[in-house]
């Protein structure tokens, strides 16, 4: 085929998805979703004829396309993006759909609401010990069924298979929200006969947020999965030179930690902080670095866990002073090599990052949901602090105010839509217009919503941080009062599962005696044995190159096995076998799946629900090209890091 040809071909079949994408963003302002859930199926097999005509133009030099061509496919481009992420946003907003107390009116299936999908949408029955609700479910072809029920609750003989038995919200939240395969729409909890009202209520709540969380977690690994892998291979040497918060277990048992966020409730006690050195662990992001410099405060531990371009947060700031920075293993490789002192790392997107640790020993996991301010409380917990001290987490909006006027970004403002319903950021400008520029739908209207106010009644806050505030009060939960968890805020968001104190008071019951900060951070950079860690990771790395090139060469085997069984059926048992290879040859480099994990899961679904041969080898015939990628995006990097090792 020529280069013209080919061209042809993509700008024909992408013409023909954005039409598409044009109807599916008519179809969610009319919030139609029966034909929302057409044109979302109907979108699949196109999406994977568009990648397979892009297949055939990766060769062509961008300088040799037609004016014309470029514009026709930019544009294309751009309605195919605004169709996927209107409905990312719709499926947020319907994932939240539940059945509330009412007693099912005549059984499960007369509860569940209209365009249903019995394999892709998620049932919990709460009570339901004896399985009448889930046998109903099971029977027309329920496959997400969750049964609820207290620890010490009697379970029926024999549930339906496939109904997975939980018997706790926390333990509900971490079965949602490792799903595999596409998001569900609607999410429903079910109460069975003589539950009480208030559990129901639990699941129920426990149910949506779990949902909402899935749909923002799911499409931030489908946007940065890619940065994620390739900022973490760049990484490994630094990695492995550089102890982990593992190597910091121990020091700081039973001492006070100070969280310093830069909410804009910062700016009325800053000046308490500098009385608190060496008697507290000051932990801060990098984000609050500014605001702390300004009030004169040098900050024990500075964190970092966003894959984005935060280089901006340290800029002008004494960074040599501080005591270390905490990065998580996927931040900008600059980070790494700033002036610190010292340099901890941690894996801060669960995971997603704990591949990078696999071979040197570390337990280095902190539950953080990707916030900064998550990570800081889960590293708090884990290191055993007591109390521990939240200032500055406001988690809502101040008026327009957004940051503490002390921060890097204290220029930028919330801008509320007249109906109150939505803002937009305005004021910023460097490094947050960057930040905002590289995320799907640029600066785009986000819902505002409501959360329980520090002094009572309600606060305006975003989605993202009522996410926030509801993992923190989980964390707390889960903490079961046997640490002393204050929030001196005084101001924005109430945090449940906190004391909720000015500052002052805090810092006199509880801030006294000196700790020995640098003394501990100290021993844990002399007690690694560097040498040792960047052994084991040059070996690591060598195994992860070796698996790549095994990995692509029988990915291309089996593309070419798929296309002589589409001729001739007869030859299946070679694309078995070289099938079989190839998911053994994955197994070290596993996290690689996350370059294209969209591709990845719309291929499964479409092989899952092929009709015919040909279609399940196409199906097929994705993922090897997702490999054959993923190969030659991170051979490099890796190549670079074994180097640098070396």
């Amino acid at each position: 085929m020529s280069d013209l040809d080919a061209l042809s071909a993509l700008c024909e079949r992408l013409d023909e998805l954005a039409a598409l994408s044009d109807e599916l963003c008519a179809a969610i302002d009319r919030d139609d979703g029966a034909r929302i859930r057409e044109l979302s199926e109907l979108s699949e097999p196109l999406s994977a004829s568009v990648a397979e005509a892009n297949e055939a133009t990766l060769t062509i030099e961008p300088t040799s396309v037609p004016t014309e061509t470029a514009l026709r496919l930019q544009n294309a481009s751009l309605r195919v993006r605004a169709g996927s992420d209107a409905l990312q946003a719709w499926l947020a907003r319907a994932a939240g759909a539940l059945a509330q107390d009412e007693q099912p009116p005549v059984g499960a299936i007369a509860s569940l609401p209209e365009g249903w999908d019995f394999a892709r949408d998620v049932a919990v029955l709460v009570g339901d010990a004896k399985g009448t609700l889930a046998g109903e479910l099971a029977a027309k072809g329920q496959e997400r069924l969750f049964v609820y029920l207290p620890e010490g609750a009697d379970v029926a003989a024999e549930l339906p298979h496939g109904a997975l038995v939980v018997r706790s919200a926390e333990e509900l939240a971490k079965a949602i929200i490792n799903l595999p395969g596409h998001l569900p729409q609607y999410g429903v909890s079910l109460r069975a006969p003589g539950v009480e009202v208030s559990l129901h209520e639990e699941v129920g709540r426990t149910l949506r947020e779990t949902l909402e969380s899935l749909v923002t977690h799911r499409h931030t690994v489908e946007v940065f999965g890619e940065k994620w892998v390739l900022q973490g291979a760049a990484n490994l040497p630094q990695v492995a030179s550089c102890p982990s918060i593992d190597a910091l277990s121990g020091a700081f048992d039973g001492k006070p930690c100070v969280i310093v966020a830069p909410g804009p409730s910062l700016d009325k006690n800053a000046h308490l902080l500098p009385a608190i050195k060496d008697r507290a662990l000051v932990v801060t992001s990098s984000h609050a670095l500014h605001a702390l410099e300004r009030a004169g405060v040098v900050p024990d531990l500075v964190l970092a866990v966003d894959p984005q371009d935060l280089r901006y947060h340290l800029q002008g700031c004494a960074v040599e002073k501080i005591g270390a920075l905490l990065l998580g293993v996927t931040v900008h490789p600059d980070l790494f090599r700033s002036p610190a002192r010292r340099i901890f790392s941690f894996a801060g997107n669960s995971a997603i990052d704990e591949w990078v640790y696999d071979c040197l020993g570390d337990d280095a996991r902190l539950s953080a949901m990707g916030s900064v301010a998550c990570s800081a409380l889960a590293l708090g917990l884990r290191w055993k602090c007591d109390p521990i001290i939240l200032v500055g987490q406001d988690l809502a909006f101040a008026g327009d105010q957004y940051y503490s006027r002390l921060s890097v970004d204290a220029d930028v403002r919330v801008s509320t839509s007249a109906d109150a319903g939505s803002f937009t950021f305005a004021g910023y400008a460097g490094g947050f217009a960057n930040l905002v520029a590289s995320r799907p739908g640029s600066n785009e209207p986000m819902r505002i919503v409501e959360a329980p106010g520090y002094h009572g009644g309600t606060v305006p806050t975003s989605f993202m941080f009522q996410l926030y505030r509801r993992h923190l009060e989980d964390l707390a939960r889960c903490e079961g009062g046997q640490t002393r968890l204050c929030n001196c805020t005084e101001g924005g968001a109430r945090i449940d599962g906190f004391e909720h104190v000015p500052l002052a008071t805090a810092i006199e019951r509880h801030v006294r005696d000196p700790i020995g900060v640098e003394a501990a951070l100290d021993r844990a950079v002399e007690n690694t044995d560097r040498a040792e860690r960047r052994r084991k990771m040059r070996d690591r790395v060598r195994e992860m190159i070796d698996a790549l090139e095994r990995c692509v060469g029988l990915a291309q085997d089996c593309s070419r096995f798929a296309r002589q069984a589409m001729r001739n059926p007869d030859r299946l048992r070679p694309l078995g076998e070289g099938e079989a290879a190839l998911t053994a040859a994955l197994k070290p480099v596993l996290f690689i799946s996350l370059i294209a994990q969209k591709r990845i899961l719309e291929a499964r679904e479409r092989g899952k629900r092929a009709k015919d041969v040909r279609t399940s080898l196409q199906a097929s015939a994705e993922l090897y090209g997702v490999v054959a990628r993923a190969g030659e995006v991170l051979r490099p990097v890796l190549s670079r890091a074994l180097e640098e090792l070396a």
